[in-house]
């Protein structure tokens, strides 16, 4: 078990009524099962839907315990209830940021592209650094960004944290889909040299993208060939 779930675990022992660290928990199982670290992922989504509704029970206010619920769900493809969970979550922190990013997530899946676009740009507007590089990098997966305006989110990010893999990966992929090869082919070296055994198909599994990484498909191979 990482390290901070243990942290959470003691904290609930501590106080067994602090919602917050349920929340906490339930999104670390989350993380268990994006990063490929779970060794059951099916057990982890169900231990984390446990300490979502746990969290909820004890507070039903707070916009990030339906969140981690709503990604648990997208995990668990009940993409219906993902949605539901994301849009309390929105109604309940209508100015925070991640509460949208949450939205666009669970539309994103549900092929609900336009909509997912929408959540995205408000979570954009709200909190444009760090969270761009999650938020953008789903809508160029999604196939409907690549051009200078996505781009420039990208760069803006990566001035601050030139070792963010998220946001490496992001521009690596817009710069493909704009046709800018030669761009795209080093790029692709800097998501190499953050990650040197970085490869799509793992990426790819651990996230449970069903849209395709064209960029980054197409150009790491080059990368690595230099």
């Amino acid at each position: 078990m990482h390290k901070p779930k243990k942290l959470f675990e003691e904290v609930i022992r501590m106080d067994p009524n602090y919602a917050m660290a349920y929340a906490l928990l339930a999104f670390g199982y989350c993380v268990d099962v994006i990063l490929g670290s779970s060794q059951s992922p099916k057990e982890s989504i169900a231990k984390g839907i446990e300490m979502a509704q746990k969290s909820i029970s004890l507070d039903n206010k707070m916009s990030f315990s339906h969140g981690a619920l709503s990604v648990l769900y997208v995990l668990k493809n009940d993409y219906d209830k993902a949605i539901s969970e994301a849009e309390i979550g929105v109604a309940l922190e209508p100015n925070s940021a991640y509460p949208y990013s949450f939205l666009g997530n669970a539309l994103n899946y549900s092929s609900r592209y336009s909509e997912a676009i929408s959540a995205f740009e408000k979570a954009i507007r709200l909190d444009p650094i760090p969270a761009v590089a999650t938020l953008m990098v789903w809508l160029i997966l999604s196939g409907w960004l690549a051009d200078t305006k996505s781009s420039g989110y990208f760069k803006k990010l990566l001035q601050k944290l030139p070792d963010h893999l998220v946001g490496q990966l992001g521009l690596t992929a817009t710069y493909s889909m704009m046709g800018r090869d030669q761009d795209a082919r080093a790029q692709a070296k800097e998501v190499l040299r953050i990650d040197p055994n970085f490869s799509v198909d793992s990426y790819s599994k651990r996230h449970g993208i069903r849209t395709k990484m064209i960029g980054i498909a197409i150009w790491t191979p080059s990368a690595r060939r230099g």
